[in-house]
């Protein structure tokens, strides 16, 4: 079982940059397709940066929506 994350990219100073966008989420997950050499990803863990001792503000709709639709397109592995 592959398990991989989206949600952040690297920095030119190689810090941790938020890619939450739902085109960056899709091109991150075709990312990990084409360099883990699969065709599906058994799991997809979404990366939300925050502060890791307190609730972040917001909705994460439009990021799970964007990952919602990869996984009915076919490209994470459903149980079942």
């Amino acid at each position: 079982m592959i398990v991989t994350k989206v949600g952040a990219r690297r920095g030119e100073d190689a810090s941790w940059l938020p890619a939450l966008e739902p085109e960056a989420i899709r091109q991150a997950v075709h990312d990990n397709l084409r360099n883990l050499g699969v065709e599906v990803l058994d799991v997809v863990n979404l990366r939300l940066r925050g502060d890791i001792h307190a609730p972040t503000e917001g909705s994460i709709e439009r990021e799970v929506t964007a990952l919602a639709e990869l996984q009915r397109q076919g490209w994470f592995a459903t149980s079942g």
